[in-house]
């Protein structure tokens, strides 16, 4: 498959008024009610299927993984959207509906990896211990990183879903917190997980798509950049 970039500028990807308005706030509302859908699932799901503590830290480990691949392919997508890349059969709009959709994903799963140890009893961590980085307790730093962590990530995601009333340049300046969200995430994931082969292989081939994705986009930019100069 041959990238070819698609030059065009950010604001470009916004609904204007009109029927692309209307159809920008009806995918709003959808994706607020399926969220809250997923949400209120998961939660009751996780109450009556974790009962012990050991079945919560295998659901635990094994969700942050997927977690950590659903945030990196989260951030690819998002760089490529931006650097408006394409393919022959592949347009632009079908890149930036996965970032969505996968965007999406990746908040319910990160309610599973929260919800896992809480109701399980997994190491005796609270609900508090997953949003207050500083809480007055004795808490390790790795899961003071992912408080950190999961506070950007739900920013980003409420951002994004009011970015119609909120105007571009306020999604974009709390979107960027997304880059330091996956960053420790994979800090969070290196010092918190057990298997540490696993995880460290898994964290090079995140870095390597997101420094792919990175470079792609840097390339469109300079090519917009040289169009522009008289």
């Amino acid at each position: 498959m041959v990238v070819q970039p698609q030059l065009s500028t950010p604001q470009a990807q916004f609904p204007t008024r009109g029927a692309g308005l209307s159809r920008a706030r009806m995918l709003t509302l959808a994706s607020i009610a399926v969220t809250a859908a997923v949400t209120t699932g998961l939660w009751a799901v996780l109450a009556a299927a974790l009962p012990t503590g050991r079945t919560s830290g295998d659901l635990t480990r094994s969700s942050g993984l997927v977690l950590l691949i659903l945030f990196t392919a989260t951030i690819v997508l998002g760089q490529l959207t931006a650097a408006r890349v394409g393919a022959t059969g592949w347009p632009g709009f079908v890149v930036q509906s996965l970032h969505r959709n996968v965007s999406m994903l990746a908040v319910a799963l990160l309610i599973v990896h929260i919800a896992a140890p809480v109701i399980g009893g997994y190491l005796g961590l609270r609900l508090s211990y997953a949003f207050v980085p500083f809480v007055p307790a004795q808490v390790r730093i790795w899961t003071r990183l992912a408080a950190s962590a999961a506070d950007l990530i739900l920013l980003t995601a409420v951002a994004s879903a009011a970015r119609v009333r909120a105007g571009y340049r306020f999604w974009r300046a709390v979107h960027l917190t997304a880059y330091l969200a996956w960053l420790l995430a994979m800090v969070h994931a290196a010092g918190i997980g057990t298997d540490r082969i696993s995880v460290l292989t898994v964290e090079a081939v995140c870095a390597g798509a997101v420094g792919w994705a990175s470079w792609h986009r840097l390339r469109a930019a300079r090519r917009l950049t040289g169009r522009r100069r008289p």
